[in-house]
């Protein structure tokens, strides 16, 4: 792997840079953002943009395209199932909105997986194929997804891509395992899909024992249809490759430093030589602090509604060695005010017992002046059946009613181990105001052979998602500003407002559990009795039973009656 990479070097440095490759280029950022209690966020973002319709790919064989840069197991992926844009997320921990604000891109806890299909592939079945390459590109059990968690939303999810054919044309799928954990094994075959792998540029910094041991971390793989003229006539695929960091970093007498060394284990080092750019943005939001200082001297800043970034290249330079190693301290008690955000989400489990239950979801408008439009989507499991009767909407902070509140409804109830219960809502939530959701449920029975292993943890509900046109507020984006521009394309032509998507979290639910013990007992049991009582009887209608000769003098007649005497009392004369 070293001389294939070596010959690589060699290669690139002769005159076939990154953004020299035809139809192809690559960039790669790292985004650090200072949060609140001394917290530190790292965003990674390795882009692939390749000068090919997804349409042309999927009519070509495999032999027929030149991948170069761009992955070859997501190129036959895109090309066997018609795939316009895809969307996968591996998230563990949940992300803390109220202390944080929002961060670059939001998924719920667990996997999230959902895709756009092109005209004539929107089938179940390419749905299953594309899940299953999936997991076994990245090592995921996102094959055990089947047509009891997947749902095609109307409203919510819309397409982030340049839009080929029909709009009705074209094939929505969704999915989510919230119980799904994030492990080593999922980040290996991640770096794989880089052009450098981890031997070069920013993916070099990520080792799997500093990266799992943080508050909160998330792996995305994301594909987009993007134009590449004004009038989007030529379409492109776009890869993008994201890693989510949030790091708690030392405190010693007051005062709090963090490091790309001390956090990662290592400087950074080398750039990729197939990227046409290297970047490392430092949000200097603590710049008012006189006690926060940041080194060494960025190459250049930037500004942009009141914040700034401190922006460092680290592009590869023939002949030039380059180490970075990034260091920040500031005032613990002076960090980053805590930001206040427009809408936030969450959700939880009411009642006792193991048959009735409740499931509330409360949405607040944090904003003092303006009505919040968001689409609200619910999945909830067939085995938690919902009853719709019992559903309230309650404002409170306002004097709306629900009919002023709820501008739509769509309910698809559940079939049992054929689809989940889905509830999609367009609410417009009042100023300065909670709306709060709540409907019964009642617990199904399920067989004894669908329950997990771990059956006594309980069941996940999925987190709730909100899609917002929001007011942009830039205290609480924690974004560097081209990410935020590109929403700007699904704003409505509204330059001061953004689409976003924020969740809640998951909800467990306990179902009534069989004794699993007692198979086992039975088992046992049945297993003892059959073998005390089947063995002496094969004993008796098997074995020769013989009268023993008294006068048999043998050896081993010997040795038995001594043994006999050496144990047996003697009588006492």
């Amino acid at each position: 792997e070293a001389l294939i990479f070596i010959l690589l070097l060699v290669f690139v440095t002769s005159g076939s840079e990154g953004d020299k490759i035809a139809g192809l280029r690559y960039y790669e950022e790292l985004y650090i953002k200072p949060l609140a209690n001394g917290n530190v966020m790292n965003h990674f973002t390795f882009t692939t943009q390749w000068d090919i319709s997804p349409v042309v790919l999927s009519l070509s064989a495999n032999n027929e395209v030149h991948y170069s840069i761009f992955p070859k197991a997501i190129g036959q992926i895109i090309s066997s199932y018609g795939v316009q844009e895809f969307h996968l997320s591996l998230t563990r921990g949940s992300w803390k909105t109220q202390l944080w604000g929002y961060p670059p891109l939001f998924t719920p806890s667990g996997v999230e997986a959902w895709a756009w299909f092109l005209p004539g592939y929107g089938t179940y079945s390419h749905w299953k194929g594309l899940i299953n390459g999936l997991s076994g590109l990245l090592c995921t059990s996102l094959s055990s997804i089947g047509v009891s968690s997947t749902y095609q939303p109307s409203n919510s999810f819309m397409s982030t891509s340049a839009l080929i054919g029909n709009i009705s044309s074209l094939q929505l799928y969704y999915a989510a395992m919230p119980s799904e954990n994030v492990c080593t094994e999922n980040l290996t075959p991640w770096k794989k899909l880089l052009p450098c792998e981890a031997k070069a540029g920013l993916a070099q910094l990520l080792s799997a024992d500093r990266l799992f041991d943080n508050l909160y971390h998330s792996l995305g793989l994301h594909l987009i249809t993007s134009c590449l003229d004004k009038d989007c006539v030529n379409v492109g695929l776009q890869l993008q490759l994201m890693l989510t960091l949030v790091h708690s970093s030392n405190i010693m007498n007051d005062k709090t430093e963090w490091s790309i060394q001390q956090q990662y284990g290592k400087k950074l080092r080398s750039s990729c030589p197939l990227a046409a750019s290297s970047t490392v943005y430092i949000d200097t939001i603590l710049r008012d602090n006189k006690e926060f200082t940041m080194k060494p001297t960025a190459n250049s800043v930037i500004e942009h509604a009141g914040r700034q970034w401190a922006v460092y290249n680290h592009t590869f330079q023939k002949g030039k060695k380059v180490a970075l190693n990034t260091v920040l301290t500031w005032k613990a008690n002076k960090a980053e005010k805590r930001p206040t955000p427009v809408i936030d989400v969450n959700s939880y489990i009411t009642g006792s017992g193991q048959e009735w239950g409740g499931l509330v979801i409360q949405l607040h408008n944090h904003h003092h002046t303006e009505n919040i439009d968001t689409w609200l989507l619910s999945m909830v499991p067939w085995f938690v059946r919902l009853y719709l009767h019992t559903m309230t909407i309650s404002i409170t902070g306002s004097l709306h009613t629900r009919e002023e509140v709820t501008k739509h409804q769509d309910y698809t109830p559940a079939k049992d181990r054929e689809r989940p219960h889905t509830l999609e809502l367009l609410l417009s939530l009042p100023p300065h105001s909670t709306v709060t959701i709540s409907i019964e449920f009642r617990r199904a029975l399920l067989k004894w052979t669908e329950y997990p292993p771990d059956a006594h943890h309980g069941f996940y509900i999925n987190s709730v998602s909100l899609t917002a046109l929001l007011p942009l507020d830039q205290s609480n984006i924690t974004a560097i500003p081209h990410q935020w521009q590109q929403l700007k394309g699904h704003s409505d032509g509204n330059p001061h407002r953004s689409v976003m998507r924020i969740y809640s979290e998951p909800v467990l639910v306990t179902l009534s559990t069989p004794d699993f013990s007692m198979p086992y007992n039975v088992i046992c049991f049945v297993c003892t009795v059959l073998a005390i009582g089947f063995g002496s009887l094969y004993n008796l209608t098997i074995r020769d039973v013989k009268q023993a000769d008294p006068e048999d003098d043998s050896i081993i007649t010997r040795i038995k009656k001594r043994l006999l005497n050496l144990f047996v009392k003697q009588p006492v004369s």
